[in-house]
């Protein structure tokens, strides 16, 4: 899963990167591989990705699979790789939506390795639990993070017990 050295330009020249390609003229819907042109049904089809990403990513993940940024580009291949050209890779353009920038995407991996570095929350294994946690993340997809803040509150809590 180790990926190669990014290349580096003009760090503001973005041209011919599919990471910063869109079909729109508003700029809200990125080229992707099924040919989606309106909003909506893009995130209706990533939000189908990501709850079958975590059905698969629940069986391949344990609780004691450390965190690494291997891993952490492997979920994003799982989520979205059947969207995007781009999905399992390190971004290489600014992204941001109203209200929030992400990380500089020149210093992501040495974010995510101080990130991975933490130690790892005790989610509850079992069905019941894996069910929460997929209705937690598709209630954030929708921006209703009450059910995620939950589930890793949760988490903390009996990571502090071990």
């Amino acid at each position: 899963m180790k990926e190669g050295p990014r290349k580096h330009g003009d760090r503001y020249d973005v041209s011919g990167n599919v990471e910063a390609q869109y079909v729109d003229p508003a700029g809200l819907v990125m080229v992707n591989k099924r040919g989606i042109t309106d909003l909506p049904t893009l995130q209706d089809v990533e939000r189908e990705a990501l709850a079958r990403a975590y059905e698969t990513l629940l069986r391949e993940v344990r609780a004691d699979t450390p965190m690494t940024c291997d891993l952490l580009r492997h979920i994003h291949r799982e989520v979205f790789g059947a969207l995007y050209e781009w999905a399992g890779r390190w971004r290489t353009v600014w992204i941001s939506k109203p209200g929030m920038t992400w990380p500089a995407p020149d210093f992501l991996e040495q974010h995510m390795a101080a990130q991975t570095s933490r130690p790892l929350l005790a989610y509850d294994q079992t069905g019941a639990g894996q069910q929460q946690y997929l209705g937690a993340a598709l209630a954030a997809f929708k921006k209703d993070h009450r059910p995620m803040s939950e589930v890793i509150r949760s988490s903390l809590i009996e990571a502090r017990q071990r």
